[in-house]
């Protein structure tokens, strides 16, 4: 049984990896200021096309933690269509695994 507030991230690997609650508010705390020095704020439309594992759980939870609002991409959209939709949302920022 796990204990209470413990996240659990299974990797594509199969590998799984447990964080505590209070890990998981420091580290969405320590990615929400990363993206306000960024220049993320209030509103701001971000596009996210991150592979479904810890590090999306927080850049969903900085987001919301600085009012904007994630566009989801699922992770295989192609660049070209990633910048269309961006475009369309007018969205100034985008979270991308780096490539």
């Amino acid at each position: 049984m796990l204990p209470l507030g413990t996240v659990v991230a299974i990797g594509a690997d199969g590998r799984e990896r447990r964080f505590a609650a209070d890990q998981v508010e420091r580290d969405t705390r320590r990615a929400a200021a990363g993206l306000a020095r960024a220049g993320v704020g209030a509103g701001d439309r971000v596009i996210v096309r991150l592979p479904k594992r810890y590090e999306w759980l927080l850049a969903l939870g900085a987001l919301y933690r600085l009012g904007a609002v994630g566009a989801l991409c699922p992770e295989l959209t192609p660049d070209a269509e990633v910048e269309g939709r961006r475009r369309q949302l007018g969205a100034r920022h985008a979270l991308l695994e780096p490539g």
